[in-house]
């Protein structure tokens, strides 16, 4: 058996195999559960397979080869060679034997044969070389549909040559009666055609866009880009199963002598056709050889090679990239969307590989494959799971028109084309890429801007709150010594300096030196909230700060932070300051205030959990809201400008209780691109809130 024993082999086998698919227990149930008929693949089960405490059963074999083949889809994806699901039926069987021996087969004791006989090959049942030859002609092993769904990273479209060769054959084989007389051959045989059915249903939902100018069909456009991007995660989770299954069943038509040696003959398209006849079995295992190392033989590749109607295009932008070390093909070209793309050699046999790009109105660029890889990891978090998708592909140096370079030691390259937005990959110092978004202004709500709000009527809000959509955020923890470091710095922070100025200006000293944890605020290893308020001798509140950090919930997928100052009360405050002074803030005043808060928000809270330099799964926000929410005696909010004046705005519309902006960008900024951002953000809420001449200007 040798020194490690056939279960521990197919365990280290399948941890390995589950590591490179990137997918947890709960992933592969919810995708089992899917299938129709579901596949029973619970947790339990799978913890047992991958501990190594049970053995998959040989009667449970539908979900062992499901299980496979949804990895293994997975893991090619990353680079891992697939081994096929005879191979890991081989190593299950293995196991099984070893931990109940009675359960291995035996070899019957072999009858003599005289020196002069020998065994014929078992003849198959001729409607079963009937079936099998129907198979091969509807859907040929060497066809050009199965390269293309093997190889094709996506399926927002599907060539019609790959379409309707598949769906033709569906509408034939499910018919097609009677069944295999071989009862293994009958069980892979449906299999298939289950498989070949959940694939046709996919593509029978495609809209056929030939009419178009591209014989193509396309995933169709439900309403947004997550719900595009669940429809080809779907429609890839039925092509990566149908896949192994057709790959079983010609397996397993050749183990069995099905294959007619003119199938496997590579000059079979030049015989003429001559009458039907059994197969002559006993040339099929010297054509199956023959077979073999044709396959093992290196085909070379064509330009365009699989994307026919682009091939002019790539041959054309390949020429113009020539001298500069683009060189031969080394895989089939594909497409994503309306982009065309194939990999190329590198002329230096010691430097990386290319990837050649075709974006629509863009010039062709070739990506250095290692920069490439940076791009589709720093995508690949999307809740799409299509990291182009997601973050796009490479935008071209200003003004530039012609073929272009993305060399391997490159610090920094601009995306755009996908739902994230315009956005830069950067390599760090430590040689860590991360994407950021390029800033842009919108007035979109998150889902998270009235967090901590419930029973406060304050008379002004001046809040920035920060939206942070990191992945791997399952190990951050607020610690004990990182909340006492924050603590201890509260008093000393940008907001408290920014609360205790407002007072300053006033002729006042009110310095923010106490913060306490917020009675109530839910303070625990996930989230934590405290609270700086200045009251007056009775108690009333007059001014506030708030501090608060959650980290992701069962409703909440990112990290939220925020950072406000409340004037609860005017009257209050104005008991609280030197007499005759005027409690309506300034413009110049909020923005202060505002700028503080973000700083204490992006730099000093995250602290409490390790200041984690993460991807982003989709782009990072800094919502900032002004409001008046403290209603009149008739239950009417005031307007906004009653508590703070915007007069240098200009002229507006002077009734709103409150405004709102958000920007999208890294929160992490030096001071001057802080307050930089922060400007234009108020200008353009301004503007769109009716102060249709406010400038910059105003709030210098």
């Amino acid at each position: 058996m040798g020194e490690t024993s056939a279960c521990d082999r197919l365990t280290a086998e399948l941890k390995t195999l589950r590591d490179a698919s990137e997918l947890t227990y709960s992933a592969i149930t919810a995708q089992a559960e899917k299938q129709m008929p579901p596949v029973k693949l619970g947790k339990s089960k799978l913890s047992a397979w991958f501990s190594g405490t049970n053995v998959p059963k040989k009667d449970d074999d539908a979900a062992f080869s499901y299980l496979v083949a949804l990895l293994e889809a997975r893991a090619k994806k990353h680079g891992v060679p697939s081994k096929g699901i005879e191979w890991w039926r081989a190593r299950r069987d293995e196991a099984a034997a070893e931990r109940n021996p009675s359960a291995a087969p035996t070899k019957p004791s072999p009858r003599p044969i005289p020196p002069a006989t020998t065994l014929p090959p078992a003849e198959p049942h001729p409607g079963d070389v009937a079936k099998a030859a129907q198979l091969l002609r509807l859907l040929p092993f060497d066809g050009s549909w199965r390269r293309w769904l093997e190889n094709a990273p996506a399926m927002f479209k599907v060539p019609l040559t790959v379409s309707d060769p598949v769906r033709d054959a569906h509408r034939r084989l499910e018919k097609d009666l009677p069944d295999y007389v071989d009862p293994e051959l009958h069980d892979a045989h449906r299999d298939l055609l289950t498989a070949l059915a959940d694939l046709c249903w996919e593509l029978n939902g495609m809209n056929d866009i030939s009419d178009e100018g591209q014989p193509v069909l396309e995933v169709s456009y439900p309403g947004t880009s997550a719900e595009r991007n669940e429809l080809n995660r779907q429609a890839c989770q039925t092509r990566d199963a149908f896949i192994p299954a057709y790959c079983t069943m010609i397996n397993l038509l050749n183990r069995k002598n099905l294959l007619p040696p003119a199938a496997l003959r590579p000059d079979a398209a030049h015989h003429p056709a001559g009458p039907a006849r059994a197969p002559d079995n006993t040339h099929a295992h010297g054509d199956t050889a023959r077979l073999r190392e044709a396959a093992a033989e290196p085909r070379a590749l064509r330009v365009g090679q699989g994307l026919p109607e682009r091939a002019r295009e790539l041959r054309q932008a390949r020429q113009d990239l020539a001298d500069q070390g683009l060189g031969e093909p080394a895989d089939e070209a594909w497409e994503h969307g309306t982009t065309a793309l194939q990999d190329f050699h590198h002329t230096d046999p010691a430097e990386p590989d290319w990837v050649l790009c075709l974006v629509a109105d863009r010039p062709p660029v070739a990506v250095a494959a290692p920069v490439w890889q940076e791009i589709t990891d720093a995508g690949r978090a999307d809740v799409g799971q299509d990291a182009f998708a997601a973050i796009g592909f490479p935008v071209p140096p200003a003004n530039g028109a012609a073929p272009w370079l993305i060399q391997a030691d490159a610090q920094t390259l601009d995306l755009d084309g996908g739902h994230w937005g315009p956005g830069r990959l950067e390599r760090h110092q430590n040689g860590v890429w991360r994407w950021h978004p390029r800033p842009s202004l919108g007035l979109q709500e998150g889902r998270s801007a009235r967090n901590w709000t419930s029973s406060q009527t304050p008379s002004l809000r001046l809040r920035v709150l920060l939206t942070l959509p990191w992945t791997g955020t399952g190990a951050l923890e607020i610690t004990k010594p990182r909340r006492q470091d924050l603590e201890q710095q509260l008093p000393h922070s940008q907001l408290a300096g920014a609360m205790t100025l407002l007072s300053a200006r006033r002729a006042t000293n009110l310095p923010a030196a106490r913060w306490p944890r917020t009675p109530h605020g839910n303070n625990t290893s996930r989230s934590l909230s405290y609270t700086c308020t200045l009251s007056t001798p009775d108690g009333a509140p007059a001014l506030q700060a708030n501090t608060m950090l959650s980290l992701p919930t069962t409703t909440e997928s990112s990290v939220i932070v925020c950072a406000e100052v409340l004037i609860d009360d005017t009257d209050a405050w104005a008991a609280l300051l030197q007499p005759g002074q005027n409690t309506r803030l300034t413009l110049q005043e909020a923005q202060a205030v505002l700028l503080g808060a973000w700083e204490t928000a992006a730099d000093l809270l995250p602290k409490t959990i390790g200041a984690p330099d993460l991807r982003w799964s989709a782009p990072p926000t800094i919502e900032l809201r002004l409001s008046s929410e403290r209603p009149a005696p008739n239950g009417v909010l005031p307007p906004l400008a009653q508590v703070l004046d915007l007069t240098s705005f200009g002229d507006g519309e002077d009734h709103r209780p409150g405004m709102a902006v958000m920007i999208t960008a890294t929160p992490r900024l030096d001071d001057e691109e802080r307050r930089d951002l922060l400007r234009q953000a108020l200008v353009h809420m301004a503007r769109a809130f009716g102060y249709i001449d406010a400038d910059l200007e105003a709030l210098h």
